[in-house]
């Protein structure tokens, strides 16, 4: 790997760093996804080991004092569409509460924005044409959606 420092500003700014890798910024970490040799697959269990960095560059006195810290990432394969799909086709159970005790308290990566959130709760009410509150104006997901560039839902 190789590291370019440039000086955009003074010393107490930020320092610009630019990798060869091609890197998947997610949340302040970032992560060796799109080179196959470097992906750990363990496919029985639908799980991959993303490794990774973190960076942080900083005035000392009176020298610069680069940081690296090498950090791995252990990603759940599936998508709560997939766990979703799961849970419905078991017989007898109720598929809305085996959803919610599987996905409630984890943590999923978007990868429209590649930002991580925690599941707090499943509310089964809300369908994709419902409203939420945006800035100042009512909003369907739909129309959310669409805006956003994420997804094409349908009604």
């Amino acid at each position: 790997m190789r590291l370019d420092i440039r000086k955009t500003k003074n010393l107490n700014s930020n320092l610009r760093v630019n990798g060869v890798l091609d890197l998947r910024l997610v949340n302040t970490v970032k992560f060796i996804v799109r080179v196959l040799l470097f992906q750990i697959s363990v496919p029985q269990h639908r799980l991959e080991l993303w490794p990774g960095y973190q960076t942080s560059i900083r005035q000392h006195e009176s020298e610069i004092l680069l940081c690296a810290e090498v950090t791995h990432k252990v990603m759940r394969m599936e998508t709560c569409l997939n766990i979703l799909r799961q849970c419905s086709e078991v017989r007898g159970g109720d598929y809305k509460a085996l959803f919610s005790k599987a996905v409630v308290g984890t943590v999923v990566l978007t990868e429209y924005n590649n930002r991580t959130y925690r599941i707090d709760d499943v509310d089964w009410n809300i369908t994709p044409s419902s409203t939420f509150r945006r800035g100042n104006e009512d909003i369907t997901y739909i129309d959310y959606m669409k805006q956003v560039n994420i997804v094409e839902l349908d009604k």
